[in-house]
């Protein structure tokens, strides 16, 4: 699935992105908005069978705790031929927060984070403020 955001957090160039998940052949695609109001049981729907959700950074990845996981049921034991679910969080290169590496990887879930946007660094390295260097 694929969270679409707008705004601050929209991503320039989702077309691309969702072509070429469609051109993958490999996934069934799911493009969802919370942008007009989504509640946790709409939420919880839409993610249960999702096994890789695409996100910006934000409020949108806790839908991840709706995803099915390999350690659903633990009085049959781990399912082993469960595909392992991936997170991917589209972040800027102005803001980074790692905050859902640990909700996903803690439920069994791959987390990806990938940063995008200037390249123009805002916590610069401080040797460039020390000339003596």
């Amino acid at each position: 699935a694929i969270i679409e955001r707008h705004g601050t957090r929209a991503v320039l160039n989702m077309d691309s992105v969702i072509k070429a998940v469609i051109q993958s052949k490999h996934f069934r695609l799911k493009v969802v908005s919370y942008d007009h109001g989504c509640g946790i049981p709409e939420t919880a729907y839409l993610m249960r069978d999702v096994n890789i959700l695409i996100s910006t950074h934000g409020n949108a990845l806790g839908g991840s705790l709706w995803m099915p996981s390999p350690l659903a049921s633990f009085r049959d034991g781990p399912q082993k031929d469960y595909p392992l679910p991936v997170v991917i969080s589209i972040d800027s290169t102005k803001y980074f927060e790692s905050w859902f590496q640990w909700t996903t990887t803690s439920m069994s879930q791959r987390f990806i984070l990938h940063r995008c946007g200037p390249t123009v660094s805002y916590h610069p390295d401080p040797r460039e403020f020390n000339e003596s260097v």
